[in-house]
């Protein structure tokens, strides 16, 4: 197990690299498009370009092990995030607590839509009769943590009462407390455990 002085220096460095390269800042003259038709955001987070660089990888799994060893009241659950986004996180924190000798760490990962062939499958891996802690690289962003939580539940799986992003899209000044540890789209059971907030990166006004 890490440090809190480790924590606090992977925390500080795995941020200056999402600023500096996982994070697209345009100018309202020249904005992105949008999701919606006739949308357009001024900024938006590319977190992948951070959870397949392997350094910065292992620094995100290492904070999960510290932040959920603190944070969680048992540690019976298995890993969970939906196809594609969540897959690098989960295979990074399988493998660091493996190496770091903390547990051997299930994780799976759930699909979009089920197989329409072979085994009809849902989720990629070996699901365990564990509670199923639901991860992604953001949250209060879209429904893939809904999504995911509803195919679990779907296969009888439980539900853990934690859940984990890198970022949650939330400011500390407009947002109710409440809010800051849940995820808009999941139950209000399930409390939000992350590493950012978007005060951490200068960022108002969600991009969804």
């Amino acid at each position: 197990m890490i440090s809190e002085a480790e924590y606090q220096d992977l925390w500080h460095s795995t941020k200056a690299y999402i600023n500096q390269h996982c994070i697209e800042r345009r100018d309202r003259s020249n904005p992105l498009p949008g999701k919606l038709p006739g949308s357009t955001y001024t900024w938006m987070f590319y977190l992948r370009r951070c959870l397949y660089n392997p350094e910065i990888a292992m620094n995100i799994s290492k904070m999960f092990l510290y932040l959920t060893a603190r944070s969680c009241p048992d540690h019976n659950y298995q890993l969970a995030g939906l196809e594609s986004g969540a897959v690098p996180l989960l295979t990074g924190i399988s493998q660091a607590a493996k190496i770091l000798g903390q547990r051997d760490l299930n994780v799976f990962s759930v699909r979009k839509e089920r197989k329409a062939y072979g085994l009809r499958n849902v989720t990629e891996g070996l699901p365990n009769g564990a509670p199923v802690m639901i991860v992604d690289d953001l949250c209060n962003s879209s429904a893939s943590m809904k999504r995911c939580h509803d195919m679990c539940i779907s296969e009888g799986m439980s539900i853990y009462p934690y859940a984990f992003c890198v970022v949650n899209k939330v400011n500390k000044a407009v947002h109710a407390p409440r809010r800051r540890v849940t995820d808009m789209y999941l139950p209000d059971n399930i409390k939000i455990i992350y590493l950012y907030d978007l005060d951490d990166f200068g960022l108002s006004n969600p991009s969804h």
